[in-house]
């Protein structure tokens, strides 16, 4: 690997230049940015990669590689989320931060916020300069909490706001401008701050009937060759595939950063 591919490495983050032998090694995984069929060649363009995470084939990120799934994609450069398949989320949408320490003196992120990765740099200079980096960083009393799950087939609309630790479980809708605070249920539409339901999207019943299929563990020709227009249809018609046993898994892999640079290194 040449090293103008590579502009950052470091414990947490890789950060790719878009040069030609990038860009080709993302469409022979599948992987894209900006739902471009090819990243453009420019090397002052960055693709940035937490090392923390995985992501499918055929998932999209815009600029920062996020937790994804197949088909699942996102119009926001960052994506604090985990997202399972054929999500889709729009633009300016962001999770909520660490929760300040209300109940101490202070709810100042100056007496927990110094860690070199936080990119407090003011916090640091204070540290060294006034205090001789004599009180090692800690997290605060109550920490930054868990991301912002999405299952599968999840729309989250335009300036979303997304508190920590909630799930949004499959099928369901979150209206533009919401705050979403609590978990929301399967295939129900919410909207509103605090995000509250609207109404479900199909019956009960059938909710309960799609979930049981888990379709998209299965390959995409289902939303084709079934009726997905007609619910009820496609799930009588997934349930009897699921009893002949005819159904052809999704064909897909989980990758992570390494993967990325092992292909870089055979291009």
């Amino acid at each position: 690997m040449a090293q103008e591919d590579i502009a950052l490495e470091n414990p947490h983050w890789l950060h790719l230049r878009a040069t030609q032998r990038v860009s080709q090694a993302f469409l022979e995984l599948n992987l894209f940015v900006n739902n471009q069929t090819q990243m453009p060649v420019n090397p002052n363009a960055l693709i940035k990669i937490p090392k923390n995470i995985s992501f499918e084939n055929y998932s999209s990120c815009h600029g920062v590689m996020f937790s994804a799934g197949a088909f699942t994609y996102s119009e926001t450069s960052v994506t604090e989320v985990r997202a399972g398949r054929y999500c889709s989320i729009a633009h300016s949408v962001s999770t909520m931060g660490e929760r300040h320490p209300i109940e101490e003196v202070t709810s100042s992120s100056f007496t927990y916020c110094y860690f070199p990765h936080y990119r407090k740099a003011q916090f640091l200079r204070g540290h060294e300069l006034l205090l001789g980096n004599a009180y090692p960083p800690k997290l605060p009393p109550i920490g930054t909490g868990p991301l912002p799950v999405l299952e599968h087939d999840v729309w989250v609309g335009q300036q979303v706001i997304l508190a920590r630790g909630i799930t949004l479980h499959t099928g369901c809708v979150v209206g533009a401008g919401s705050v979403v605070t609590k978990d929301v249920p399967p295939y129900t539409i919410v909207a509103g701050n605090p995000a509250r339901a609207i109404r479900k999207r199909f019956s009960a019943e059938l909710c309960q009937r799609l979930l049981a299929t888990q379709w998209w563990n299965y390959h995409p020709k289902v939303l084709f060759e079934f009726e997905r227009a007609e619910p009820v249809r496609f799930v009588m018609q997934m349930e009897a595939a699921l009893a002949e046993g005819s159904l052809e898994p999704l064909p897909v892999q989980s990758l992570t950063w390494k993967d990325v640079l092992a292909k870089i290194n055979e291009l």
